[in-house]
């Protein structure tokens, strides 16, 4: 009797294993199927066993643990530094020339004389720093005397990498006044704790009309962060900025359970993110979960266009989740929703021309209670896709090229048509080396001429002109004019 017992608890842990190895086996083989990167698959995996199958979910970890899939790296290609990258991004050749000479010129050489130079700025000013290193220990530097449009008050360096500012502050630029520009700026977050060095730029209440162009932002947990706030009784934000041809990234792991996301807009609208590389944005601590870009806090009509998002471009094997870009995001408080109505989070974005990459475990573009979102030509790759989510969203999915899938979830109201979606291996054979974003064209057979005309879409991830009658799929339009995203586009 007692062997028969050792023998029947034999046959149920041999069972107990058989039946685990028969569920990894098969949900790697169905993520896999769907083209999903290893790392995604056995991460989804181990989502689902937990959240429906509980008592399985300790012995399957330990097998995943065993079997060395727990964590892996999703192993993209290898990127040349951000310092040395002459792709999409700011770049020193795309300084661009001062504002015209009847403007007042103030120049400046160290931090007191900037703080002064901002603090008595007039409209028409173009600040001007001198070349060299400016630690900003302050908490953060009021920008609160205003430009009109025909005045804008300009702060710059003459080249991008002249000026590097040195933040050890929680804020930066708290930009509070209408019609600044910034740009040419390095600036870069260098406090001990991350919880300290929060943003760049905070631009908030009738800071509206701001423009950072062709700046690098790095080493922060959201480097250009928005919101409105009441101000006189009445709900103010800073509405219609330009955020353009940065780069925003950071050089390890933010090591906090604050929000990470390199540009987090709350409330605010018409903005428009163009042209940016938003990359490396990985959150060490809390849910570790990360966004590119969100708009969110019932905000209207963002333009999200030709951005290179890598979600994983110097850094890599990290638990957590990256998702690209989205519209709508994280829950809001209402405080900060426009009208104090957070039952939309978005209303009439539009996400077009946008190559996305390496967002580990989740999508590359989310659409979350968003209304009225169009999502045209764009590229993911190594992404598990486009998520649509609740009833709120209602969305047209056309003309893109990417792995995973286009799904709506919870209720979304999803218009998908000629969306490529491919493998990893019909990637590599359509693209010449995409793991690092070389997306020269291989076999065009299935992308070129294939999509429709679309409003709003006359241009490509390059600036580039669509074909009106028979425009290509995705992000790049193939056509007379080169369009190379790791390579200077100017």
């Amino acid at each position: 009797m007692k062997r028969l017992a050792q023998w029947l608890l034999r046959a149920v842990i041999a069972l107990l294993a058989l039946v685990v190895l028969s569920v990894v086996a098969v949900g790697i083989w169905g993520y896999q199927r769907n083209e999903l990167p290893l790392p995604v698959a056995v991460g989804k995996l181990e989502a689902l066993a937990t959240g429906r199958f509980p008592a399985l979910a300790e012995p399957l970890g330990r097998t995943l643990d065993v079997l060395g899939l727990r964590d892996l790296p999703l192993a993209a290609g290898t990127f040349p530094p951000v310092a040395q990258w002459q792709g999409i991004g700011a770049q020193p050749e795309a300084s661009g020339v001062p504002p015209p000479l009847e403007f007042r010129r103030v120049e400046v050489h160290d931090p007191a004389t900037l703080i002064a130079a901002i603090r008595a700025a007039q409209p028409g000013d173009v600040i001007e720093l001198a070349a060299g290193v400016y630690p900003l220990n302050v908490r953060g530097i009021d920008v609160s005397r205003g430009g009109t449009a025909e005045r804008p008050i300009v702060v710059r360096a003459a080249r991008l990498g002249d000026a590097q500012l040195r933040m050890n502050t929680l804020e930066g630029f708290v930009v509070g006044a209408p019609y600044w520009r910034f740009e040419n700026l390095d600036i870069r977050g260098v406090c001990p704790d991350h919880d300290d060095c929060e943003h760049a730029f905070h631009i908030v209440g009738r800071g509206h009309h701001t423009v950072v162009r062709n700046s690098r932002l790095y080493d922060f947990n959201a480097m250009i962060k928005a919101n409105g706030f009441e101000i006189e009784g009445r709900f103010t934000a800073p509405d219609a900025a330009l955020i353009e041809g940065n780069s925003l990234y950071n050089t390890a792991v933010r090591n906090t359970g604050n929000s990470v996301t390199p540009i987090d807009v709350v409330g605010a609208d018409g903005w428009v993110i163009r042209g940016n590389l938003i990359a490396d944005f990985i959150k060490g601590r809390s849910d570790r979960t990360s966004y590119g870009a969100f708009v969110k806090g019932n905000a209207q009509g963002t333009v999200i266009e030709r951005n290179l998002v890598i979600c994983e471009m110097h850094l890599s094997g990290q638990a957590g989740v990256r998702i690209g870009l989205s519209l709508g995001g994280g829950g809001t408080d209402a405080s900060y929703c426009r009208a104090n109505d957070c039952s939309t989070e978005h209303r009439d974005g539009i996400i077009r021309n946008n190559l996305v990459l390496n967002c580990a475990n989740d999508v590359g573009i989310y659409l979350n209670r968003a209304a009225g979102s169009r999502v045209y030509n764009n590229t993911l790759y190594r992404t598990v896709g486009i998520d649509a989510r609740f009833g709120e969203t209602d969305a047209d999915i056309r003309n893109n090229v990417l792995t995973g899938r286009i799904k709506g979830r919870d209720g979304a109201s999803v218009n998908e048509a000629d969306n490529l979606i491919g493998s990893r291996r019909e990637f590599e054979r359509w693209f010449m080396e995409p793991d690092v974003a070389d997306f020269g064209l291989r076999d065009g057979d299935a992308i070129v001429s294939h999509g429709k005309p679309l409003p709003g879409v006359t241009d490509d991830l390059c600036g580039n002109p669509r074909n009106p009658s028979q425009p290509d799929l995705g992000a790049i339009e193939f056509g007379k004019l080169p369009c190379h995203p790791n390579q200077a586009p100017r």
